[in-house]
Order: structure tokens, then C-alpha cells, then sequence
């Protein structure tokens, strides 16, 4: 017996969702498993992010209306989400934030040539 609580087919909700997901262009809600138990369809699985998580739930949602959601999916984050690599300015900047200084406030920003005489001396001329 699965978790419909029939041992025979799926219900119409279930196989509504079930086809919804799998036309889904985000591969990922291809392989989420729909299943019914006393009126409320069950979400399970694993998805790269909790937007993708969010997602199928709103799939689910526009094609069946008459049954409550559980959002049962497990986001496991995909490998470039889980793998950091150190970037040192980004790093060294987010410390001087930290600190509370900015660079700005360190070198202030170059000011635009307003005379004559300073636009004929403008290195870029």
C-alpha cells in the first residue's frame, strides 16, 4: 500500500501534478514525487535551491486547487552553490566594512576637469 492510501492507482490530483512537473522546463522538478494521503498532496525529494523548492509547489498549486500542499522537498544546493572559492579583495573588503572603513572615505574620487586650463592639461587629452 503506498502513501495514498489505496493500493491502486493514483489519484486525479496526484497524476495532475505528477504531468505539471514533468513538463516543468527545470529539470530538476522532473524527478519530484507526488503523492496523495487524506486529501493533501505530499511533495517529496531533492532540489538544488528553495527557489526551485518554491517552484514546484506553484506547479503543483495551478493545477490542482481543491487540495492542501505539503512541501516536503529537501534542498541539498547544487555544487556550485556549496563550493566557496576565496577572493581576496572581497574578503579584504568585507573586514573594512566591518571595521567601518570604505575606501571611498580613504581616496576620494577623481574630479572632472572644469576650466579651460585644466581640460588642455587633462592627461587623456
Amino acid at each position: 500500500m503506498d502513501r495514498s492510501g489505496s493500493a491502486g492507482q493514483p489519484s486525479e490530483g496526484q497524476r495532475r501534478a505528477q504531468a505539471a512537473l514533468a513538463a516543468s522546463s527545470v529539470y530538476v522538478l522532473r524527478d519530484v514525487q507526488v503523492q496523495e494521503l487524506n486529501g493533501q498532496l505530499i511533495l517529496t525529494g531533492k532540489v538544488d535551491s528553495y527557489y526551485h523548492k518554491q517552484l514546484a509547489q506553484e506547479i503543483v498549486r495551478a493545477v490542482v486547487r481543491h487540495l492542501r500542499i505539503v512541501n516536503e522537498l529537501e534542498v541539498v544546493g547544487a555544487w556550485w552553490e556549496t563550493t566557496r572559492l576565496p577572493v581576496p579583495e572581497a574578503e579584504s573588503a568585507q573586514q573594512e566594512r566591518k571595521q567601518g572603513h570604505t575606501r571611498s572615505a580613504e581616496k576620494p574620487a577623481a574630479q572632472p576637469p572644469t576650466s579651460a586650463e585644466q581640460i588642455e592639461q587633462h592627461p587623456l587629452r
